[in-house]
């Protein structure tokens, strides 16, 4: 898993327009120690998702269940699809978790059932959607956790749109949110930087 250092504030100034808005207005969470992970579109453990890339911020307790941070982590995607609604964002995100549950758990031999992860979600409005996703825990515990989503959508052009995803199974009004909607806001940004540059032909 790759780490690196954040990017320049003035990058996260920088990610306007029509994508989903960064806070600016709230002091951010130390992110340094947060691990990052960038993934092309669609993964080889989902093949039937979208083109595009997703950034990923995993909060220092990811991987420890008896953590406060357990199981919350930031990202952003950029899909090259528009016009996505709480249906079409369920299918995605179901195609993404079951996948990588499958994934993990057949490199452990673990066994995980036919559905490991179901997802639930409704639109907020403005561009806001909010869900759950019940899953197995394949990676640490092969227990049954539920993950809270929240979702910024943003469409840019006609075929592509901008997601920013907060995820945890913690209540509402925990400590952890503030720091993944930081960690969410700088998963776009440097998404949309990493993006910016030009890609090699394969």
């Amino acid at each position: 898993m790759a780490r690196f250092l954040p990017t320049s504030i003035l990058l996260l100034l920088s990610a306007c327009g029509s994508t989903p808005a960064l806070d600016t207005t709230r002091q951010p969470a130390d992110l340094d120690s947060w691990a990052r992970e960038v993934i092309p579109l669609p993964p080889g453990f989902a093949p039937d998702m979208p083109a595009g890339d997703e950034q990923l911020l995993f909060a220092p307790g990811m991987f420890d269940a008896a953590s406060e941070q357990y199981w919350s982590y930031a990202f952003a995607l950029r899909l090259e699809e528009s016009g996505l609604d709480a249906a079409r964002l369920t299918a995605i995100f179901e195609l993404y978790y079951d996948g990588l549950i499958f994934a993990v758990a057949q490199g452990k031999d673990a066994d995980v059932g036919d559905d490991p992860a179901q997802v639930r979600m409704r639109s907020v409005g403005d561009g806001r959607f909010e869900g759950t996703i019940d899953l197995i825990d394949a990676f640490v515990t092969l227990e049954p956790v539920q993950l809270r989503l929240v979702i910024d959508a943003r469409d840019e052009a006609t075929d592509t749109t901008w997601l920013k995803v907060q995820a945890s199974p913690r209540a509402p009004g925990h400590g952890i949110w503030p720091d993944l909607e930081a960690a969410a806001d700088l998963a776009l940004a440097e998404l949309r930087g990493s993006s910016d540059l030009p890609r090699e032909e394969h």
